[in-house]
């Protein structure tokens, strides 16, 4: 008789000392698991910011840099129209040199040829 209350009363207290543990022990897990999630959650939000911030600072370099190279291409285009306009002058000159050349020639012949037509007709006057 003893023995077996004393072995239901080991048991009990077993079974007592099994649910008390496996409560704390739950308690203890939900613990972690919320003190797990809060610090992942941190983690997250701060990377998320990090993120944003990097993410304005490579936009912000990347109008920069549009921008740079926009005006490097103006220059360069426009140097490159000066230089253009330039052969196309040098290219051009000795052309209009010869022709305006010609024209002067042809005028003074012009002239020659009027004055020599007045000589005439004052000559036969």
């Amino acid at each position: 008789q003893y023995r077996r209350f004393h072995r239901a009363t080991i048991q009990l207290q077993a079974g007592y000392r099994k649910y008390k543990n496996r409560q704390s022990y739950r308690r203890l897990k939900s613990s972690a698991v919320r003190v797990q999630c809060w610090y992942r959650v941190m983690f997250a939000s701060r990377t998320i910011v990090h993120l944003r911030r990097s993410f304005k600072a490579a936009m912000i370099q990347t109008q920069w840099r549009i921008r740079r190279d926009q005006r490097r291409y103006q220059q360069l285009r426009s140097a490159a129209v000066v230089v253009q306009a330039i052969m196309r002058g040098a290219l051009q000159r000795p052309k209009y040199q010869r022709a305006l050349k010609e024209k002067q020639e042809e005028a003074k012949l012009e002239n020659q040829l009027l004055l020599l037509q007045r000589k005439l007709e004052e000559a036969e006057a």
